[in-house]
């Protein structure tokens, strides 16, 4: 490259170095938006304090300054604002419920967006919370602690809303934990198996879940997947995605069986193998028992056919569904159970039973099963033995009696072989029920085949059976195969007898009604009947022992009674027995033997006796205040009858008293009734004592009841919100009294309204009297209830005042403050005076300035040539050459603070006076033109803070190059 161009570059590049004004590079600010979770840090118990933590909230280092507040108080769905402060404290009505904070952005210091918190439900006061296992609405992942100690001494960093339970191996949602399988809510965890919510997961088939709802780049799963969670030990959900339905319930799924039987079987029965004819199908009823629609599988058991459900089941409804066996199920017992499965997850099942004999074996006269098939039936020759009593029949001897001497007629069968090709060897065998009282035995136990004789099969009771019923089998084999069965029975009665049953039973005790003594009538006699069942005639007596013929009688209807008669025992009291109480026994004999014994009861009680007792006999309502509104809770009175004989009360009345309805009114010796007491409402100071008369036709008594009405009480009913103060200046002293709070609210009472005074606590707020800034804040305070004033239904008397202290004024400079000093336009000045002014801008005092004041800054000077200031001392010295008439003109610069530098508004403000010069005498001087000489010190400052020295050095380096390239080239020539 030549050197004039190395040089014109070289100029180029610092000549664009020298006109930089600045190289400052700044970057638009953007609004913030709030990010990550927001946690509500305090016990959820009545009277703690609630405050926002953000830990886990993004942008970091976000503070209560940031943001405004929503409280909430959330009753079911719905959302009642309960405070608009930093923090908020829990009162009674929050008690049941839960506590929602929204966050927003200010907008005003760049952030935007909201997030929300939602506490465990709150508890009383000292309880403590349960932690939080159905976060419905999940609107933030907290930690899980346990505060350091109960109460208020536990620290505020460690108490979580959630509950009062310890840090848990689970991590927390935004915590860094690096070697857990479980990544964070927040976490950069890129292998995890299960994505974090908003996390940058990439490995993962789990998309993440963004912030505007949709999934990440992984996109295996939908991003309208419905919400699902991972829930570990009831402390921490991850959310795998988030949905925009957060409140929606998680279904159920599950499916119930019932049918028409109790037993809850279906139980087909039975039948023979090789049936045919299959059971006719039964039914069993399917309900649907969750939320959610349930898809059924196909199901197809081993032994049994079985409807299958192919629409899906809607929750609540059913379906019928039919089932029965399978046909060609082999011999044995079957109780299967039967399972219908959904897609779901859900299970029904229900019991099957069915039973298969083994088929029965027939025979032809040859004994071959005629069930084989022909081909495997024998064809060598076989007895024909044929019965003249068909198999089966029943085999029944007349009655004996127990004692016999003569044996019962044997019972034959006869058995002939003449048909049959073959011999026939008979037997008989008895069963164990037929061995113990038959004996069976054939005349010729061997038939020739074709024989004309027949052989006798006899069966005959054996002797010395005792009373009772005997039965069995006889079974006749052939050739050693069972053939045919008898069976056979006997009756042995007993030998004649009474049998004698009574009624009441033996042993009773039969009590008569009591009487009072001088009893007109006897009373009624008990009676016993007594019957015989015998085949023998009872002879019977009755026996009353000492005690009892003292006081009884005792008859019988009949002495003698045949088999199937019955007698009657009547037992009555005698005439005239005096009070007290009577027994006696009465024996029934037959042939001087007793067989039944009964024993009688009778009270006479004294004559009739009237009495009334009251318990209790004083009711006493204690002490109410004067203009109650409601009564005294009632008291509950038994009246007893005390007497022996029945009375009816009447009704007793109260006065001052109101008396309720007597339970009872007819009572009968020991019953009681009861009735209520009570004061009437608005009874007037005093004492009330009254006795209340309860009685009946022949008796009474009284109980006394008891009431003080003392003076009334004036109660606390609610307490006056102080209105919001307005308008402070600002730097206004941190004091109740320079923050003008009142030093008494309007209270209701049931007396009307008053005033009480209040104790402000203005050290706990949060103003702040040396910022410039306008703040608005709360002060609380504590009331106190004038004397007499009580406050029975626990009213706080806590009471908070909205305070709002204006921000610093703008100080704005007047430009008719701007002012030239030293000169005198009266005054005597010559060609030979040195004149020195000095300029003064309004505001330049102004040493602790704020955002937007203002000020003015001398910047320049004119006489008859203009000179500039560019900093202080804004002072110039001068004089005049020419005798003359001149004016001082001095411009002054408006400059406004942004903050942190005062900047030339561009606004300017000019100054004049005017002097007259003449010439100095002797002075013999050579006219030049008109000049001044000034001697300016320093330059004016502005607001521009380039730096200009950095560029001045640029231009004095330039300035050598460029002489060193001339110097070089012309040494060159």
């Amino acid at each position: 490259m030549k050197p004039k161009k190395i040089l014109s570059v070289l100029m180029a590049m610092l000549m664009a170095l020298s006109l930089l004004p600045s190289l400052v590079f700044a970057s638009e600010a953007q609004a913030v938006k709030l990010d990550g979770k927001l946690k509500i840090k305090g016990t959820a118990s009545v009277g703690s304090v609630l405050r926002a933590e953000y830990k886990k909230v993004i942008p970091e280092g976000i503070t209560d300054e940031d943001v405004t507040f929503q409280w909430s108080r959330k009753t079911g769905d719905e959302l009642t604002e309960v405070g608009k402060e930093k923090t908020y404290t829990l009162v009674q009505e929050d008690m049941g419920n839960r506590i929602q904070l929204k966050i927003t952005g200010n907008e005003e210091l760049g952030f935007t967006g909201e997030l929300k918190a939602l506490s465990v439900e709150v508890v009383a006061e000292g309880e403590t919370p349960a932690p939080d296992e159905d976060n419905e609405d999940d609107l933030t992942q907290q930690d899980v602690q346990i505060p350091e100690a109960a109460g208020e001494g536990a620290s505020d960093a460690d108490v979580d809303v959630q509950g009062d339970t310890q840090d848990t191996d689970i991590p927390e949602a935004g915590d860094d934990t690096q070697d857990t399988n479980i990544p964070e809510a927040g976490d950069d965890t890129q292998d995890a198996n299960i994505p974090e919510a908003g996390g940058d997961t990439q490995d993962t088939n789990i998309p993440e879940a963004s912030d505007d709802g949709t999934t990440g780049a992984a996109q295996d799963i939908p991003a309208d997947t419905d919400n699902s969670a991972i829930q570990i030990n009831n402390e921490e959900t991850l959310n795998i995605p988030e949905t925009t339905d957060a409140d929606a319930p998680e279904l159920t799924y599950s499916a119930e069986v019932s049918m028409d039987n109790s037993t809850g079987v279906l139980d087909f029965g039975s039948a023979e193998a090789g049936y045919t004819q299959l059971p006719g199908e039964q039914y069993v009823t399917i309900t649907n028992t969750g939320t959610g629609d349930l898809n059924f599988t196909s199901v197809s058991p081993e032994h049994f056919m079985v409807q299958d459900i192919t629409e899906p089941l809607k929750a609540g409804e059913s379906v019928n569904v039919w089932v029965q066996p399978r046909e060609g199920i082999p011999a044995g017992i079957y109780k299967d159970t039967i399972t219908y499965t959904t897609e779901e997850g859900a299970q029904a099942s229900f019991e099957a039973d069915f039973t298969v004999n083994e088929a029965a074996q027939v025979t032809d006269g040859n004994g071959e099963d005629t069930n084989a098939p022909q081909d495997q039936q024998k064809t060598d020759p076989a007895p024909s033995v044929t019965p003249d009593v068909a198999a089966g029949t029943a085999l029944t001897f007349d009655p004996v009696t127990a004692g016999y001497t003569e044996l019962p007629a044997g019972k034959t069968v006869s058995f002939s072989n003449q048909a049959g090709t073959a011999e026939a060897q008979l037997k008989a065998v008895l069963d164990a029920g037929a061995q113990a009282a038959f004996t069976a035995a054939f005349s010729a136990d061997t038939l020739a085949a074709g024989a004309t004789e027949s052989s006798v099969l006899t069966v005959q009771p054996v002797a010395g059976l005792t009373a009772g019923t005997y039965s069995g089998n006889v079974t006749v084999q052939v050739n050693g195969v069972d053939f045919a069965t008898y069976p056979v029975s006997l009756t042995v009665n007993a030998p004649a007898a009474a049998s004698l049953a009574a009624d009441p039973a033996s042993g009773s005790t039969l009590a008569f009604d009591s009487v009072k003594e001088g009893y007109a009538a006897a009373p009624d006699a008990k009676s016993v009947t007594v019957s015989n069942s015998g085949n023998a005639a009872a002879n019977l007596t009755a026996v009353l022992d000492e005690a009892g013929q003292n006081a009884f009688t005792a008859a019988l209807s009949q002495a003698s009674i045949a088999g199937g008669e019955s007698a009657i025992l009547a037992v009555q009291p005698k005439m005239g027995l005096k009070a007290g109480t009577y027994t006696g026994q009465v024996s029934v004999l037959n042939d001087g033997n007793i067989v039944f014994t009964y024993t009688f009861s009778l009270t006479v009680a004294p004559a009739d006796v009237f009495g009334l007792s009251v318990n209790p006999s004083i009711v006493d309502f204690g002490t109410v205040k004067a203009g109650y509104t409601e009564a005294p809770q009632a008291g509950t009175v038994t009246v007893k009858n005390e007497g022996n004989t029945t009375i009816n009360l009447k009704q007793p009345i109260g006065g001052d008293f109101e008396v309720g309805a007597l339970s009872a009114v007819t009572l009968a010796p020991g019953e009681s009734a009861t009735f209520t007491v009570r004061p009437k409402t608005g009874l007037a100071e005093g004492l009330f004592d009254q006795d209340i008369v309860v009685a009946s036709d022949n008796s009474q008594t009284s109980v006394k009841a008891i009431l003080t009405v003392a003076k009334a009480e004036v109660k606390l009913t609610g307490i006056t919100k102080p209105s919001q103060i307005t308008g402070l200046a600002n730097g206004t002293k941190k004091s109740a009294t320079a923050l003008k709070l009142p030093e008494t609210v309007v209270i209701s009472t049931t007396n009307g309204k008053m005033k009480a005074s209040v104790k402000w606590d203005v050290n706990g707020s949060s103003y702040d009297p040396d910022s410039t800034d306008a703040q608005t804040f709360t002060v609380k305070g504590t009331v106190t209830l004038p004397s007499g004033v009580t406050n029975p239904d626990q009213i706080s008397t806590i009471v908070s005042a909205k305070v709002s202290v204006n921000g610093r004024s703008a100080v704005v400079a007047d430009p008719s403050g701007n002012t030239i000093a030293g000169i005198d336009p009266n005054a005597a000045y010559t060609t030979a005076t040195k004149i020195t002014v000095t300029a003064n801008g309004a505001g330049m005092n102004n040493t602790d300035p704020g955002t937007g004041d203002t000020r003015y800054i001398p910047a320049s000077w004119k006489v008859l040539e203009e000179r500039k200031w560019e900093q202080a001392p804004y002072s110039a010295t001068f004089r005049m050459a020419k005798a003359g008439s001149y004016t001082m003109t001095v411009v002054f610069n408006q400059q406004k603070y942004d903050g942190s530098n005062w900047v030339n508004t561009g606004a300017q403000d000019a100054k004049q006076v005017n002097f007259n010069v003449s010439q100095a005498d002797g002075q013999d001087l050579t006219p030049v033109a008109n000049r001044t000489d000034a001697n300016q010190k320093n330059a004016v400052r502005t607001g521009d803070n380039t730096p200009i020295m950095t560029f001045v050095i640029i231009l004095v380096v330039a300035v050598i190059c460029i002489i060193g390239v001339v110097v070089y080239r012309k040494k060159k020539k």
